[in-house]
């Protein structure tokens, strides 16, 4: 039985960390390897980004969700250096994956992404796509 002073809840939760961690196995890995691409850097950064430009798609059918994309996406693509690595979230929700499949569809065949890819947070995993904008060029 665990009795809890409510006068020192620190050295309760200090107990109970230190309990909790005393029966965890010593595990023999490797540490991943930190990435060297600087668009895996990007794409890892905006994850952890509050800032990260999004557009919330939630409640939107298909169509209406795709069109806002666009100019999201065009809105992005232009407001933004040359030369600058840029990330984007497109927050669709997991539902049945319509959404995301037909988003995914649309972003393989614009010219203005580089790349993208769901998220591999657990908690926006299969609820979130991230888009790498393509470089922007100088327009001739």
């Amino acid at each position: 039985m665990i009795t809890v002073d409510i006068e020192q809840p620190f050295s309760f939760c200090y107990a109970a960390e230190r309990m909790k961690w005393r029966n965890v196995a010593k595990i023999d890995m490797p540490l991943p390897e930190k990435p060297s691409d600087p668009i895996e850097i990007a794409l890892l950064a905006a994850e952890l980004t509050p800032e990260t430009p999004k557009i919330d798609l939630h409640q939107k059918n298909v169509s209406d969700a795709l069109i806002e994309v666009d100019a999201f996406l065009n809105h992005e693509f232009v407001d933004r250096p040359r030369n600058e690595i840029k990330v984007v979230k497109i927050i669709h929700g997991r539902g049945e994956g319509i959404l995301r499949e037909r988003i995914a569809q649309y972003l393989s065949g614009s010219k203005l992404v580089d790349k993208f890819r769901t998220s591999q947070d657990p908690s926006q995993a299969n609820a979130v796509t991230l888009v790498v904008l393509a470089p922007n060029k100088k327009m001739i």
